[in-house]
């Protein structure tokens, strides 16, 4: 295959910043380019009361030389055109438990979400990874919860199952990002061993104005309901939307009207609560 190079080429430029990208994420690796945001989940059915449960979702961003924040879309096309994403998933998994063990705030109730790539559900070595990072922490497996796409899923259905079992075996659980992007999500559903459905903020978003978006997330409510399955709204945005979730039953919320990703965990469970804006009833 011969490519002529063009400076107006499209396709030869992001070529060229894959390459750069590649490079950077090798080194950042090693030398701790990278940081770990967390972003809170709330619990809508504790609005009222004063004890929240701790839900963070662990968000992985590159901090150039120059202390710009680059978030994933920027640098994860690179990771996975280079085959780089098992190394990231590592770095994740490793320093976020880690965080996670050594904030004051965490209790056996508090709960951390790591999100999973595809290429790291077909590999024979996670499962030792993940059991070993636990060990040297003080956190419970049942407070790590493990995210992976509804696409990535579908794409790698046998190795997915089969992983998603063997993590829940260690007493773990397995969330389902982006729910409902998929053509034929119901189909596979009940074959999954997942504990929570993340539900596609495609479906949230608008919900305030959209009747149709809002029957689809009480249907995905419903189903998960009846499959005893905990259920995330994401790309959570206002009020509104909030007060809508509730009515449907859905169990917890996530996005800019709960609160954004956090650069540093709250010192205490009082700066915790400060953290998160939620409507009163």
């Amino acid at each position: 295959l011969v490519h002529i190079y063009n400076e107006h080429d499209k396709q030869f430029i992001k070529q060229q910043n894959y390459v750069q990208w590649i490079s950077r994420l090798t080194e950042a690796t090693e030398s701790n380019n990278f940081q770990i945001y967390f972003q809170p989940i709330a619990a809508l059915n504790s609005i009222d009361n004063d004890c929240r449960d701790l839900y963070y979702e662990a968000l992985l961003r590159y901090i150039d030389e120059e202390g710009n924040i680059h978030t994933p879309d920027k640098f994860l096309p690179a990771a996975e055109r280079f085959g780089k994403m098992q190394l990231l998933d590592r770095w994740v998994i490793k320093n976020a438990i880690r965080i996670f063990s050594e904030n004051n705030t965490i209790s056996g109730n508090s709960k951390l979400s790591i999100n999973l790539s595809g290429r790291s559900m077909s590999s024979n070595k996670l499962l030792e990874y993940i059991e070993k990072q636990i060990k040297k922490s003080r956190l419970q497996a049942h407070q790590i919860c493990f995210e992976i796409t509804e696409t990535e899923v579908i794409a790698s259905m046998d190795d997915a199952i089969s992983l998603m079992k063997q993590i829940k075996s260690l007493g773990c659980q397995f969330a389902l990002d982006d729910f409902g992007s998929g053509l034929s999500s119901y189909c596979y559903l009940k074959n999954l061993p997942i504990d929570i459905l993340k539900i596609d903020g495609s479906f949230v978003k608008n919900i305030d104005h959209d009747f149709i978006d809002r029957a689809m997330v009480q249907s995905i409510r419903d189903i998960a309901k009846t499959m005893n399955i905990k259920t995330v709204a994401e790309c959570v945005e206002n009020e509104a939307i909030i007060k809508i979730l509730k009515a449907i039953g859905i169990d917890y919320v996530q996005g800019y009207a709960i609160s954004r990703p956090l650069e540093h965990l709250p010192d205490s469970n009082t700066d915790f609560k400060e953290t998160i804006s939620l409507p009163n009833g």
